[in-house]
C-alpha cells in the first residue's frame, strides 16, 4: 500500500515542464549533469546535479522535486548543485526545478525512476544472497553519442553525451566489520569547473566509522549540513562519549581567465581552494544528547594567482578576475531529548559566526587592528592579530565588527509528539542577517519562521496532513520594510479497497511587506494552490493489471501592489498504465497540459501540451524490447511576438535489453529528437541519439 501511495504522489507531482523551459533545455550557461532529461534511472542511482552559470555563483538556489522543496538537502560546491534523495524515490516520472533567485530562468526537466530491474526475464530468476564476507555490489557504465543537424545546430545549448560510471561495492571483513565503496565518474569532469565526480570509501567497526573521499557530513543543521567535502570524516563512539571530525576541501582551486581577444573582459572568474575543518564532541546519556560543533573554513590565498583585467578603451580602471578570499569560523551547541520511547522528541541548536570577507590583507599589530575598529565605531578587541592568524584572521572586513549585537547568530528548535495515530511536529528557526557559514552556503539568512503540522490516519484508509507556517525577515529592523508571510496547507489521501486511490491538497498563503501600492518594492501577494488526483484499477485489457490516473493542479498568484506579477497555472495529467502479472510486458501512455497565464500582460499566456508513451516487452528469457516517445508543443498568441514560445519537440527512442546472465544486463537505445521553432526562423534541429548502458551485479 505504501508503494501505491508513493506512486500516486509521484504522478501528481511530476506534471509537465513549466513555462519557457518546457522544452527541457537548460537556461543559457547551465548544464544538466544528472539525470538526463527523460532518462530512466534506477532508484538507487538518482543523483540530481546541475552546473549553474557563473552569474549565479553568489545567489541563493532553490531545488524542488515536484511540489516538494528539497533546498535544505542540497549540496553546493562552486557552481555545481547536487542533491541525492535520503530515501529511494517512488517509481515513475519526477519533475525537477533548480532556480537561482534573481538569476534568470530556472532549469527544469523530468526524469523517470525505473522499477527494480529484472535481469533474468519474466520469471525473475533470483540471484542467491551473497555471503556477508564476500564482496558484493554493482557496476553501471553508460555512454552514448549524438549527431545534430538543421539550421539551429549552431545555437544548440546542450553538450554532447559524456560517458559515466557508477560503482557500488561492499562486504564484511569479520563480524561487525563492514566496508563499502561508492563512485560516480563522469565525462563532464573538467579542471576548469568544480568537481562532478564522486568517490567514497567507508569502514565501519564497533565504535568507529571512517569515510574517505567525497563525504557529505551533517554535524549541525545550521553549521555543516550536507556540504560536499573532499577529504574524510571520522566518527568515534566510546560509551557515553563521541567525537566526529571532518577535514578536507570544499572548493577546488580554479584560476581566473580573461578573454584572449578582449583582455578587458573576464571569461572565467577564479575560485580559491577552500579548506574546511569541523570537530564535534558529544555526550549521550540515555535519551539525552549534547554536542558542540566548531567549524573553520578558509580560502587558500596562494592557491590561484592574482589576475586583473586590462584597462578598457573608455575607462582606465581594471577589475579583479578572482573574488575576495574569505575566512569563516562558526561554533554552536545542539541538544536533544527523547522521552517515552521516542514518542516525544525535543531538539535545540544554536550557532554564532565570524566572517572575514577579504583576507588578502592583514593588520600586523594590535594597534593597527584597534584603530580599524575605532574608525568603524566599534569597541577595539584588544587582541594581537598575529597570535590569532592560525585560527581566524582579524581585519577590517570582519562581519560583524561587534558580535555583541547578536546579528550573526542562528537558532533552531524542533519538537515532535506521537500520540495514538497522530504525529504532531513543530519547527522554529531564526537566522541573523550577518550569520555566515561556508558549511551551509544555501542557508537563508535574515529570516525567522515557524512551521507546525499534524499527520494522522483514520480507518486504515484515510491519511491526513495539515499544518500552518509563518515567517518574516528584517530581524534587526534596519530595512525600511519587513516582509511577512503566512500560510496553511492540508493534504488528504484515501486508499479504498481494490486499490482505488484518491488524493487532494490545498495550500493558502500570503506574503506582504506593508508598503503602500505604488511604492517601490511594495508586496501584497496571495497564493492559492489546489491539486487532486485519482488512480483507478480498470480491466481494459485481458491478462493486464491496468490503472487509469488523472491528476490536476491549479496555482494562482495575485498581488494588488504589482498587478503585472499575477500568474495562473493549470496542470492536468492523465494516463493509463499496465503490466502483466509477470511484468514481462508493461506500458504507459500519459497526456497532459500546462496552461500558464500572466493576467496583467496582454496576450500573456502559453499552453504546453505533452504526450508520452513507454512500452517494454520481454521477447525471450534474455531479450526485451523497449520504446520511449514524447511530443511537446508550446502555443502562444501570435500577437505575443518573440516573447511567446511556439515550438514542437518530438522524440522517438527505441531499444532493447539483453541479459546474458542473471546478474548482468546490457541495454541500448537509439532514436531521433526533432525540434521545430515556429516563433524564430532558423532554430530547427534534428538530433540522432544513441546510448548504451551496462549493468553488472556481483
Amino acid at each position: 500500500m505504501r508503494m501505491r501511495l508513493l506512486l500516486a504522489a509521484a504522478l501528481a507531482a511530476a506534471a509537465l515542464p513549466g513555462r519557457a523551459a518546457a522544452q527541457e533545455r537548460p537556461a543559457p550557461g547551465a548544464l544538466i549533469l544528472s539525470p538526463e532529461p527523460g532518462e530512466r534511472v534506477p532508484a538507487d542511482q538518482v543523483l540530481v546535479a546541475v552546473s549553474l552559470p557563473r552569474t549565479a555563483d553568489s545567489l541563493a538556489v532553490t531545488v524542488r522535486l515536484g511540489s516538494r522543496d528539497v533546498s535544505a538537502e542540497v549540496e553546493r560546491s562552486g557552481g555545481v548543485v547536487t542533491w541525492r534523495p535520503r530515501e529511494p524515490l517512488a517509481p515513475g516520472p519526477h519533475r525537477v526545478v533548480v532556480a537561482a533567485r534573481g538569476g534568470g530562468a530556472p532549469v527544469e526537466w523530468t526524469f523517470t525512476v525505473a522499477p527494480g530491474p529484472r535481469l533474468a526475464g519474466p520469471t525473475g530468476v533470483q540471484r542467491p544472497r551473497p555471503s556477508p564476507a564476500r564482496p558484493h555490489g554493482s557496476v553501471v557504465m553508460e555512454g552514448g553519442g549524438n549527431s545534430v543537424s538543421g539550421p539551429g545546430g549552431a545555437f544548440r545549448r546542450e553538450d554532447d553525451f559524456a560517458p559515466r560510471m557508477w560503482v557500488n561495492a561492499g562486504g564484511q571483513l569479520r563480524p561487525g566489520w563492514r566496508y563499502s565503496v561508492r563512485g560516480h565518474l563522469s565525462g563532464y569532469e573538467t579542471a576548469t569547473r568544480q568537481p562532478v565526480n564522486r568517490l567514497r570509501a567507508d569502514l565501519h567497526i564497533p565504535g568507529l566509522s571512517l569515510a574517505v573521499g567525497d563525504v557529505n557530513p551533517v554535524l549541525h543543521d545550521v553549521i555543516l549540513s550536507g556540504r560536499r567535502v573532499r577529504g574524510g570524516q571520522l566518527d568515534l563512539r566510546a560509551g557515553f562519549a563521541g567525537l566526529s571530525v571532518v577535514a578536507g576541501q570544499t572548493v577546488r582551486a580554479i584560476p581566473g581567465a580573461l578573454d584572449p581577444l578582449n583582455p578587458a573582459r573576464i571569461e572565467r572568474r577564479g575560485t580559491y581552494e577552500q579548506d574546511l575543518l569541523a570537530v564535534r564532541p558529544s555526550l549521550r546519556l540515555g535519551g539525552f544528547r549534547m554536542g558542540l560543533t566548531v567549524m573553520h573554513a578558509r580560502d587558500d590565498v596562494g592557491s590561484i594567482p592574482a589576475l586583473r583585467t586590462a584597462s578598457a578603451a573608455a575607462d582606465s580602471g581594471t577589475f579583479s578576475a578572482i573574488p575576495a578570499p574569505r575566512d569563516n569560523l562558526v561554533a554552536g551547541l545542539d541538544v536533544s531529548l527523547r522521552l517515552a520511547r521516542d514518542r516525544i522528541v525535543l531538539q535545540y541548536e544554536n550557532a554564532a559566526s565570524l566572517l572575514a570577507r577579504d583576507i588578502s590583507f592583514r593588520p600586523r599589530t594590535q594597534r593597527e587592528l584597534d584603530s580599524i575598529f575605532v574608525a568603524a565605531g566599534a569597541d577595539p578587541p584588544g587582541l594581537d592579530p598575529a597570535s590569532w592568524d592560525r585560527f581566524f584572521i582579524l581585519n577590517a572586513s570582519l562581519l560583524p565588527l561587534d558580535p555583541r549585537e547578536l546579528t550573526s547568530t542562528a537558532h533552531q528548535a524542533r519538537a515532535s509528539v506521537r500520540a495514538g495515530g497522530h504525529l504532531f511536529s513543530a519547527e522554529w528557526r531564526s537566522v541573523g542577517m550577518d550569520y555566515q557559514t561556508m558549511g551551509h552556503p544555501g542557508l537563508q539568512r535574515d529570516w525567522q519562521g515557524l512551521r507546525v503540522r499534524d499527520s494522522f490516519s483514520l480507518l486504515d484508509a484515510l491519511f491526513v496532513t495539515a499544518g500552518y507556517e509563518q515567517d518574516r525577515d528584517n530581524l534587526d529592523g534596519s530595512a525600511p520594510a519587513t516582509r511577512r508571510g503566512q500560510g496553511g496547507f492540508a493534504s488528504v489521501t484515501w486508499q479504498a479497497p481494490r486499490d482505488l486511490l484518491l488524493t487532494g491538497s490545498l495550500r493558502l498563503a500570503t506574503r506582504a511587506n506593508g508598503l503602500a501600492a505604488g511604492t517601490p518594492g511594495a508586496l501584497d501577494e496571495s497564493t492559492l494552490a489546489a491539486s487532486g488526483g485519482v488512480l483507478v484499477p480498470v480491466g481494459l485489457l485481458a491478462a493486464f493489471r491496468t490503472r487509469v490516473s488523472l491528476n490536476g493542479t491549479w496555482v494562482e498568484r495575485s498581488d494588488p501592489a504589482n498587478p503585472l506579477s499575477a500568474t495562473r497555472d493549470l496542470y492536468v495529467l492523465a494516463g493509463v498504465q499496465g503490466e502483466t502479472e509477470s511484468r514481462g510486458t508493461s506500458f504507459s501512455l500519459m497526456a497532459g497540459q500546462n496552461r500558464a497565464e500572466f493576467p496583467g500582460l496582454p496576450d500573456g499566456s502559453t499552453t504546453f501540451d505533452r504526450l508520452t508513451a513507454y512500452g517494454r516487452r520481454q521477447l525471450t528469457e534474455r531479450w526485451a524490447a523497449r520504446f520511449d516517445g514524447g511530443l511537446t508543443a508550446a502555443r502562444s498568441p501570435e500577437s505575443a511576438g518573440v516573447a511567446g514560445p511556439r515550438y514542437t519537440r518530438a522524440e522517438a527512442l527505441g531499444g532493447g535489453e539483453f541479459a546474458w546472465r542473471p546478474d548482468a544486463l546490457l541495454s541500448f537505445t537509439a532514436g531521433v529528437v526533432d525540434y521545430t521553432d515556429r516563433r524564430i526562423p532558423g532554430l530547427d534541429t534534428r538530433e540522432l541519439v544513441m546510448r548504451i548502458r551496462l549493468s553488472r551485479a556481483f
